[in-house]
């Protein structure tokens, strides 16, 4: 009986219209899936703008009353007929706003064309299902209706890739809006591969999220999979730069040079074939600033400033075609930067600074022409932290500081406009740790403690909101460190070991988790160098000695799996300093000198292979002192004599090439110094006296030009007592 009455109901219902039954026509379908598309669409693209700081501020505030108006009048659509006229209204500013920046950032209007693409397979899907849940997600129950379409195409018994890659899509909008992490956002994307491994941007799309979740394995697989599949020349120069990416992480940098070489040769041969396109020009001069780089990173200087020169030319003559285009501006601006970096990486800090005022030059007029623009200011702040970084090394910490302050002052207005952006809020712990590292160095321990807190407020939330992130991880256990370094300047050594061994374990967890990981590994060596500076100070040289094995063993491993890589080096003969220090303290004088003879071979090898490195030839300067101070605790003076005049012939060549930078004129004082003690155990007064007098001269300039700085009065000090105890032929052997 009761399946006859469900019948005969069925076979009624099937007579009705198909109004009647509450169906909707196929014409209004798919008008409804165009809004539900066009809806979600324009909230991923207000989400985007935010996230990315490409809409400026008015922008932003008319993204901000657009949705408000929306949402009420969407409220309003069963109670007042006008609601749906107007919300139309609404809805076509939104667009137009949206269209607006599109047109103006291609990046932008291609990530959303392809969540649009996303959003509307989801809308189209046969399945009602998908669309109830997209509708959930676009009314703002975005957890509701993610997990609902997760829950769908788990249950598929034939789940496709697509649907995979449409819930990626929306967890990718999760992800920027801090409501999942890393490794949520990840597994959609997962399982699309796994079942269309040939579809080439799934593989490039999980290579930066592979990164950020630490994961450097899957990262290199990923890169390499998209190579594989690589269809056309630019797919290949894609994945080949995103491969030595991940290689430069690694730290095969090798490797990595190769990758970007190859790069440089796909998009070289795309530019000539298409010589009026900008967009090939433009790839082509990011290609030369990625080989640039790790020009800078192999230690070849020479190498890199002519790429990055080469990326200049390009990019002036794109901003010359075009002057209004801020794109080509902002591009020029960062080349500008990029040579300026290595300009100071060579010694050369008037090119550097004439450099990095150009590009400040054109990020002041981008941000003028356009004040209310989030990412013109954040530019903006980035130009004035290089300036001040040079202004530091010249020694002007006056002009570093009104540089500084302004950054810190961008920063935090972006930071308030944007409460909920981790990049804002990235951007402010930085700017706070520059600026501290700057009163550090002015003497303001009180100041830089403070703004190293604020940082560390900052940087622990960051952490905690996105446990899976490699970089806000590092970032916590950076500011850790730098709150640790204050504790040790206020003596309080037991409160700064918890602090370094707080960010001990931090390096620790993320090498654990990460082995294949140069940069992780790298990290690990200096927070155990870091711990092992204070257990020197704190009397436990075994504890020390420790601490600095590991960290030497380390680094050891990291020279051997990339020789070409200066920095691998350099940190290696950092850790065999450390090591002979305690050496020396515990009176292990043959191994000590072992060490430091290790060190020098090292020093002098990287001096050899780049001559114009101004930090190559002081770390030499360095090595040479540490050596002769070793030579003068086993009496071997003559030794120490010949070590000392080579680091004095060093240091005054880069005092000569670079008389503006305190750093340089400090570093010959205290080669005077030395040299003129070892002439005192000579009996040499008139060298002694000429080299102390000498010494004393640069002191008091040093203490003129930067009254506040205990490093400075204090040497002034101990110049004035060499020179007091001279006739008495005392032996002086000063630390720096």
């Amino acid at each position: 009986m009761r399946l006859s009455v469900i019948l005969l109901a069925l076979i009624a219902s099937s007579l009705l219209p198909a109004s009647a039954q509450g169906e909707v026509p196929p014409s209004d379908r798919v008008a409804e899936n165009q809004a539900l598309v066009q809806r979600l669409v324009l909230d991923r693209a207000a989400a985007v703008a935010s996230i990315q700081r490409i809409a400026d501020e008015r922008e932003e505030q008319l993204f901000a009353e657009l949705a408000t108006k929306d949402r009420r009048l969407r409220a309003e659509q069963s109670t007042r007929k006008a609601a749906q006229a107007e919300l139309a209204v609404v809805t076509a500013e939104r667009q137009h706003l949206v269209d607006e920046i599109a047109a103006r950032n291609r990046r932008f209007a291609a990530e959303i064309e392809e969540y649009r693409r996303q959003v509307a397979s989801i809308a189209d899907s046969p399945d009602p299902r998908k669309r109830d849940a997209l509708k959930l997600y676009a009314e703002g129950h975005r957890a509701e209706g993610y997990d609902d379409l997760v829950g769908i195409q788990e249950a598929e018994t034939k789940a496709v890739a697509a649907g995979w890659r449409e819930i990626a899509a929306l967890a990718q909008d999760r992800k920027d809006r801090g409501e999942i992490g890393t490794a949520e956002a990840i597994r959609p994307y997962e399982k699309a591969q796994a079942m269309d491994a040939d579809y080439f941007w799934g593989w490039v799309a999980l290579v930066p999220l592979y990164e950020e979740a630490g994961r450097s394995p899957d990262a290199r697989r990923a890169a390499e999979q998209a190579l594989a599949y690589a269809q056309s020349e630019r797919e290949r120069a894609v994945a080949e730069s995103e491969l030595g990416d991940v290689l430069v992480e690694a730290g095969d940098l090798a490797s990595a040079r190769d990758r970007f070489e190859e790069t440089f040769r796909i998009l070289k041969r795309l530019a000539e074939t298409a010589p009026s396109s900008a967009d090939a020009q433009r790839d082509l001069s990011v290609s030369l600033e990625r080989l640039g780089i790790i020009l800078v990173t192999a230690g070849d200087l020479d190498g890199a400033r002519e790429r990055f020169k080469q990326c200049i030319k390009i990019r002036e003559q794109l901003a010359k075609a075009d002057p209004t285009n801020a794109d080509a501006l902002r591009g020029l601006s960062i080349g500008l930067n990029k040579l300026g970096t290595v300009l100071v990486a060579a010694g050369n800090l008037a090119d550097a600074r004439e450099a990095f005022e150009q590009s400040l030059q054109i990020r002041e007029q981008l941000a003028k022409a356009n004040p209310t623009s989030a990412s013109a200011q954040r530019d903006l702040g980035v130009g004035l932290i290089a300036l001040g970084d040079v202004l530091v090394a010249a020694g002007d910490l006056a002009g570093a500081r009104k540089r500084f302050d302004q950054d810190l002052k961008i920063s935090e207005q972006l930071a308030k406009i944007n409460p909920t952006s981790a990049d804002a809020q990235r951007d402010l712990f930085l700017s706070l740790t520059k600026l501290g590292d700057l009163l550090v160095a002015a003497g303001d321990l009180a100041g830089a403690r403070e703004r190293f807190g604020q940082g560390l407020k900052i940087a622990e939330q960051l952490a905690k909101t996105n446990p899976a992130s490699a970089d806000a991880q590092r970032d916590f256990s950076a500011s850790l460190e730098r709150l640790g370094a204050m504790q040790v300047a206020a003596g309080d050594l037991d409160g700064a070991r918890k602090l370094f061994e707080q960010a001990l374990k931090i390096a620790e967890n993320l090498a654990r988790a990460n082995p294949t990981s140069a940069v992780a590994q790298h990290n690990l060596a200096f927070f155990l160098n870091k711990l092992g500076d204070l257990l020197v100070a704190m009397g436990d040289l075994a504890g020390a000695r420790e601490h600095f094995e590991q960290s030497l063993k380390i680094r050891e491993w990291l020279a051997k799996g990339d020789s070409t890589s200066a920095d691998a080096q350099r940190e290696l003969s950092i850790s065999l300093k450390r090591l002979a220090e305690v050496l020396l303290k515990t009176g292990e004088l043959v191994d000590a000198r072992k060490r430091l003879e290790q060190d020098l071979r090292i020093c002098e090898q990287l001096a050899k292979a780049n001559p114009t490195s101004a930090d190559a030839q002081r770390d030499l300067s360095v090595s040479l002192i540490e050596l002769g101070d070793v030579l003068v605790t086993a009496g071997d003076w003559d030794d120490a004599r010949e070590r000392f005049e080579q680091s004095l012939k060093v240091r005054e060549q880069l005092a000569k090439a670079n008389p503006t930078s305190t750093d340089a004129q400090r570093d010959l004082s205290v080669s005077l110094s030395r040299l003129g003690a070892v002439l005192v155990a000579a009996r040499d007064w008139a060298g002694a006296r000429e080299c102390f007098e000498q010494s004393l001269k640069i002191r008091e300039q040093l203490v003129e030009a930067n009254p506040t700085s205990v490093e400075d009065q204090r040497a002034l000090s101990l110049n004035h007592f060499e020179l007091s105890v001279l006739p008495k032929g005392r032996a002086i052997v000063p630390r720096p």
